[in-house]
């Protein structure tokens, strides 16, 4: 799968690591701008994943979500609306979009935006994220959890075990 994440803080980062060493192709995409140029970069994980992958880097989120088949809001609850809002116009029917982890009516309000502008999607929640982490550089995180089970909610429930499905090849079983 192609994986678009937004957010290049610990727990982006480590997702982006996670994923992409489970075979996925991975994007990041930092709105605040970090990290600032597109192209290719190498991440490093320590803890709980010891490898260095590279991944693509989208200098906004047309360009990130252009790529992407599922993608995963990693950023603080406070940034969810306008990374959402940033997105809406350039997401695409049958996409995934995984908020982790849910806070508020994040994703009610991501997926009724989406239907207002006529883009079927599927949004999912996670009760918490996936994997705990602290970035220690641009490019290195220290992965320090991999929840064994999460709860995940999804929109509209008729999606939900093809989210799930997706939840588990992007982290692996126990997360459905």
């Amino acid at each position: 799968m192609r994986i678009g994440i937004v957010g290049a803080g610990g727990i982006g980062l480590a997702s982006a690591v996670w994923t992409a060493h489970r075979g996925h192709e991975v994007m990041l995409w930092s709105p605040r701008g970090e990290p600032p140029a597109a192209g290719q970069v190498s991440l490093r994980a320590t803890g709980q994943l010891e490898t260095t992958v590279n991944a693509r880097l989208a200098t906004h989120a047309a360009e990130l979500s252009e790529f992407a088949d599922v993608l995963l809001i990693a950023v603080p609850l406070n940034g969810h609306r306008r990374v959402m809002d940033a997105l809406l116009p350039h997401m695409r029917a049958g996409q995934l979009v995984i908020v982790s982890s849910m806070g508020s009516l994040s994703a009610l309000y991501l997926y009724e935006a989406a239907l207002a502008r006529g883009i079927p999607l599927s949004v999912a929640s996670f009760g918490t994220t996936a994997l705990t982490a602290r970035r220690r550089s641009a490019d290195t995180v220290h992965i320090m959890t991999r929840r064994t089970s999460l709860g995940v909610s999804c929109l509209p429930m008729s999606s939900q075990a093809s989210a799930l499905a997706v939840c588990e090849a992007l982290f692996g079983e126990g997360h459905a």
